[in-house]
């Protein structure tokens, strides 16, 4: 400055030369996933010293996952809503050098088996039989077959190795490899205890994915000769409760046979007969919800009586509808799930249905003869064709049904 005076400054800085490191664990680059079904990525990050401060995961150049001061192998659940190839991207951020990125290109495929259905024709009545199991490839694939006699579905890891389920009564089979397209097989099953529910379950392997394991219907050896039992196409909405003030309540059920994100799904309301979803559609499920085949989800009011409050699984504020408003159930593809009410009508009456099946001060229960949701949504509504009605009396009668379909 004049006079030869001067002022003093300073800067402070990190000196980090040395790059974090992030990368895939895996999926690994160039591998296959199937389309609408959970893909875990896993990640490995380090820097010397520090440790990482930030980690992103990017899909197809957006985002979709940040981590704040991360552990070193973290994981992340991701879905693939299209058949092409994706792009995932991985990188590290700290006070100095970013790391590189590590990217893995995913080619999604439509679901390796599709469309299993069986039939059970029966044999003496007490122990045998023949099971016909019919199905879908869309690459050539091994599949394997098998039927248990206990609900809860075997892993794929189990229904390879054989499945070994201890005191389980099990019939195990390994079909060969099979062409792509639509497939039958059959055999003749003995030894089975009758009067015991026995369960069919089916997964494929093309060396390169897995399927999930799938439900292929239920049966008991003096059923009838005919169709199993067969899954639901979809979720359902399976319970619905509009008891007044505070108390609203809707039940989902997955028997589809196999598990479900359920936070990727969307619960929308539409209001006194709009075509326009009111507010902000919910998540159907806290983050990372995974919904078990035969399992049931309940959303409750949070007002609501003690009783039902009780039998949560989630409790929404916005949980607010009264007869005349439509309930929407939304795929993570954007797909209708099922509906209950009509999108863009209200019913003069201020309800759906005629007492005691009305969607008014009323528990509705589905039907077990339903087979899948409804949709679209603008379709004339009936509660009494899926639905039956039952009075709400108190907190404790309204609850008594939650938490598995009942009817």
């Amino acid at each position: 400055g004049n006079m030869g005076q001067y002022s003093e400054t300073s800067r402070s800085f990190v000196w980090d030369p040395i790059r974090p490191l992030a990368g895939f664990v895996s999926p690994l680059d160039g591998s296959s996933a199937t389309v609408n079904e959970p893909l875990t990525v896993t990640i490995t990050n380090s820097d010397v010293g520090t440790g990482v401060k930030t980690l992103k995961l990017a899909l197809n150049g957006t985002v979709i996952k940040t981590w704040s001061n991360p552990a070193g192998t973290v994981t992340h659940s991701c879905t693939f809503d299209s058949a092409v190839t994706h792009k995932l991207e991985v990188w590290a951020e700290d006070a100095g050098l970013p790391s590189l990125i590590d990217v893995a290109w995913i080619t999604a495929k439509a679901p390796l088996v599709s469309g299993v259905s069986s039939e059970w024709y029966r044999g003496d009545g007490t122990s045998n039989g023949t099971l016909a199991v019919s199905f879908t490839l869309a690459e050539t694939a091994d599949v394997y077959i098998v039927v248990v006699d206990r609900a809860t579905p075997p892993t794929a890891a189990q229904i390879i190795a054989g499945v070994d389920y201890t005191n389980v009564n099990v019939y195990k089979a390994h079909a060969d490899m099979f062409d792509s397209g639509a497939q039958s097989w059959s055999d003749f099953v003995s030894g089975l205890t009758a009067g015991v529910a026995n369960h069919i379950y089916l997964m494929a392997d093309d060396g390169a994915r897995q399927s999930r394991v799938m439900y292929g219907g239920s049966f008991k050896v003096e059923d009838a000769s005919g169709p199993a039992a067969q899954p639901l196409t979809s979720l359902i909405f399976s319970e619905y409760i509009e008891g007044g003030g505070d108390n609203k309540v809707l039940e989902i059920y997955n028997g589809t046979g196999y598990p479900v994100q359920l936070d990727q799904y969307t619960i929308e309301l539409y209001k006194n007969g709009s075509s326009t979803f009111w507010d902000t559609p919910w998540a159907a499920g806290t983050y990372g919800t995974i919904l078990q085949s035969g399992q049931c989800y309940v959303f409750v009011n949070s007002g609501a009586d003690p009783a039902i409050l009780a039998k949560k699984n989630k409790d929404v504020g916005s949980l607010d509808f009264n007869g005349d408003d439509a309930i929407l159930l939304r795929s993570p593809t954007g797909a209708v799930v099922d509906v209950i009410g009509q999108i863009g009508y209200q019913p003069a009456a201020g309800y759906w249905g005629v007492d005691p099946v009305k969607t008014q001060g009323k528990i509705l229960r589905r039907k077990k003869t339903v087979t899948g949701g409804r949709a679209p949504g603008t379709l004339v509504f009936d509660p009494a064709t899926e639905w039956n009605g039952y009075a709400t009396i108190n907190g404790t009668t309204m609850a008594s049904g939650l938490g598995s379909w009942q009817e």
